[in-house]
């Protein structure tokens, strides 16, 4: 096992879209690894990238019949690179892909770190539906009830669920019956936008300082979809009116690495080939690649 190296960051690759039906979003890890190695070298930080041939290969098939198994499987393998690259870099950068991806990383920061973490869930829904109360059968809303274990499957085990009580929500307001109870039932936190757009910098520093504390080790899951279509981010299957701005989303990870260990950062669903225009679609780049940037900077 290669020593942790304080300068370098991990770049593990989701090219999947097997949890959502829209093509295109499997297409960005690799319109973006450029771009965020570049960014990185000019931060003087070494890069390690971390990629699947079994991913890409299961990402072609097909058959739906097949695909609960499919996105297993992937994700297990997803669950591999990202556990490597934990071990081995003192950042994670995992790009997806849709936020089916949410299986394989949580999972593996979970396995890392069983103790004193959380999961910061930036996204307009709550990815909360098991099998069984899921309208559409896409697994991209389903994460976090395995995650969590409320949801289970001999095909994706877990050894470590994560606690009810160490995940926040950070920007839902598109939520379907069975996770709006099941969010009141266990008292999920959650921060939605319209709490949001009215808080500075300071009340997001305080709300990190009352929820994680110090001393903690964090995983943030950023679904681009959280961001106001209207003025961030349109470049998603799954926009939602309204959302937070993706300058909150740098607050966030500024606050929790003033006074935590934030280790592994997801990006999803991002998907170049929506947006009305090829202006929406350089918007919703460029603002992705600033976040990632800030990530990596900070």
């Amino acid at each position: 096992m290669l020593p942790v190296t304080k300068s370098a960051i991990g770049i593990v690759q989701y090219p999947c879209k097997l949890g959502q039906r829209k093509d295109g979003v499997d297409q960005t890890p690799d319109c973006l690894l450029e771009s965020i190695s570049a960014i990185a070298q000019k931060e003087s930080k070494s890069v390690r990238i971390y990629d699947s041939p079994k991913i890409r290969n299961l990402n072609k098939m097909q058959d739906d019949s097949h695909k609960e198994k499919h996105v297993f499987e992937v994700n297990l393998a997803l669950r591999e690179l990202v556990l490597q690259s934990l071990r081995e870099n003192d950042k994670t950068l995992n790009i997806g892909g849709d936020h089916s991806m949410g299986l394989g990383t949580v999972s593996a920061f979970l396995t890392a770190y069983p103790k004193d973490s959380l999961v910061i869930w930036i996204d307009a829904h709550a990815d909360l539906n098991t099998r069984a109360s899921s309208p559409s059968g896409n697994f991209h809303g389903m994460p976090l009830s395995f995650i969590l274990g409320i949801d289970k499957d001999n095909a994706f085990p877990m050894t470590v669920h994560l606690n009810h009580q160490h995940l926040a929500y950070i920007g839902i307001r598109d939520l379907d019956p069975f996770e709006i109870e099941t969010i009141a039932k266990l008292n999920i936190c959650t921060v939605t936008p319209a709490q949001l757009a009215t808080d500075s910098e300071f009340h997001v520093r305080e709300f990190v300082k009352n929820f994680i504390g110090e001393g903690k080790t964090v995983h943030i899951s950023w679904d681009v979809d959280s961001t106001d279509p209207s003025t961030e981010i349109t470049s998603t299957g799954t926009t939602a009116d309204g959302g937070i701005k993706c300058s909150h989303v740098k607050e966030l990870i500024k606050a929790v690495t003033e006074y935590n260990k934030l280790v592994s950062l997801d990006v999803t669903e991002l998907n170049l080939s929506l947006g009305a225009n090829e202006e929406e679609r350089r918007r919703s780049l460029d603002h992705t690649l600033d976040v990632i940037k800030f990530f990596i900077d900070w």
